[in-house]
């Protein structure tokens, strides 16, 4: 079984860096945002206890060895400071026998639609492909969030399908599409 290894990434505007428990406000904000939520499985969050839990168990996954997951920071300094986190991305659902996993991401909303994640994702599927040994990285999404689907069709992942009524929000079935993305064909586009 690979031990998984935290490594600091970087990219032109973003570094991403182990989480830690100052990064509770920052994530507080944004997961009590009902738009960043609109999409997510997850209940708004009330208090900075809930972030400060959810990034325990980040880190306890990660030394678990069961995912990994980075926070993203801004070069450049922001309204909260320059270390202020305005997001994650990582892997979970790590499935070593069969060399896949998942990739999953959110950032706040004041972020959005200004390239961060199509920026920062690449690096991350690097590590997974080069590091954890992956050779498939697949995304599951809410077929509304078209927000996601432009990131992951830019990335190089290919739209497998939709799996029906595969998730249950807000007290009813949702739909998931499904996208994937081999390490021969990011190789491919790195080349």
């Amino acid at each position: 079984m690979m031990e998984l290894k935290f490594r600091e990434l970087e990219t032109a505007r973003f570094r991403l860096r182990e989480l830690r428990m100052e990064d509770a406000e920052a994530m507080f904000g944004y997961f009590s945002d009902p738009e960043v939520l609109k999409f997510y499985d997850l209940d708004l969050f009330t208090s900075v206890e809930q972030a400060k839990e959810l990034i325990q168990r980040h880190l306890d996954a990660l030394a678990q060895g069961r995912k990994i997951r980075w926070a993203i920071v801004p070069k450049e300094p922001t309204d909260g400071g320059s270390e202020r986190m305005i997001g994650t991305i990582g892997f979970h659902t790590w499935d070593q026998e069969d060399f896949k996993c998942e990739v999953g991401c959110e950032i706040a909303r004041a972020y959005w639609s200004q390239g961060v994640i199509s920026e920062v994702i690449q690096p991350v599927l690097a590590y997974g492909f080069h590091h954890m040994e992956l050779n498939r990285v697949e995304a599951q999404f809410n077929p509304l969030n078209t927000g996601s689907r432009r990131v992951l069709e830019k990335a190089g992942f290919q739209r497998e399908g939709v799996l029906r009524d595969y998730a249950y929000l807000n007290g009813k079935f949702l739909d998931v599409e499904v996208y994937s993305l081999l390490k021969r064909e990011f190789e491919a586009a790195q080349a």
